[in-house]
């Protein structure tokens, strides 16, 4: 769950425990 400050280290933990670090695949600008 957010809250209007963000997720909370442990959200955030599990986040990323989860569904590993945000990434977006690499591509070349337009």
């Amino acid at each position: 769950m957010t809250s209007p400050h963000g997720l909370t280290s442990a959200e955030a933990s599990s986040r990323l425990a989860r569904f590993g670090a945000n990434s977006l695949p690499e591509s070349n600008p337009p």
